[in-house]
């Protein structure tokens, strides 16, 4: 049972409370011998549970690196859509323009 308090400059450790000054017992706990002899995990188990930290970090970046990716392509997706949108407005807005200078030229040659 280890319990620390943000702050605390002392920490409650093992089934007896005695009150360790944190700075000891992270100095302690730096060599895994004396972590896994406190804690009763062995070397092996330590390991393995680093091994396990060091793969799921670099799935983590493969995941970062992915979500980069799709958030660049949405981006210039969105940047294209964008263009592609203005293109057709002011495109429209030149045949609006021309078709109603055509229904004038009409009403007036009626006239």
């Amino acid at each position: 049972l280890i319990l620390t308090t943000s702050g605390s400059d002392f920490i409650l450790s093992g089934k007896v409370p005695t009150m360790i000054p944190a700075s000891e017992t992270l100095l302690k706990f730096r060599n895994p011998t004396l972590l896994s002899a406190h804690t009763g995990t062995s070397a092996s188990q330590i390991e393995a549970l680093k091994e396990e930290i060091t793969k799921v970090q670099n799935e983590l970046g493969e995941m970062k690196a992915k979500y980069d990716a799709a958030e660049k392509r949405h981006a210039e997706r969105k940047e294209l859509n964008v263009k592609r949108h203005s293109e057709e407005i002011v495109t429209l807005r030149k045949i609006n323009q021309q078709l109603k200078l055509q229904l004038e030229g009409v009403i007036t040659y009626r006239r």
